[in-house]
């Protein structure tokens, strides 16, 4: 089973990891459906199971990881199923 996921480090609340992720929505192009990855997984319209989990990491003070099913970004489709 392949899942989806959005990866951020630093001392973020999960609210801050999702503003983030969705504000790459101005780097997203219409064109090239994967050009905002992490907003594109948001937004993906087949996903309908989310989970999000923060933990500690030896590199950061925290660690939030999503997964997303099914998974988005697929190649050749788009967000919103629209071609």
């Amino acid at each position: 089973m392949a899942f989806g996921e959005n990866l951020a480090g630093g001392n973020l609340t999960c609210t801050e990891a999702v503003d983030r992720w969705y504000k790459q929505k101005r780097k997203f192009d219409p064109k090239e459906p994967k050009s905002a990855g992490p907003y594109t997984q948001i937004i993906w319209k087949s996903t309908r199971y989310l989970g999000c989990a923060k933990t500690t990491h030896c590199l950061y003070k925290r660690l939030i990881i999503c997964f997303y099913y099914p998974p988005g970004n697929i190649v050749e489709e788009y967000p919103t199923n629209k071609t």
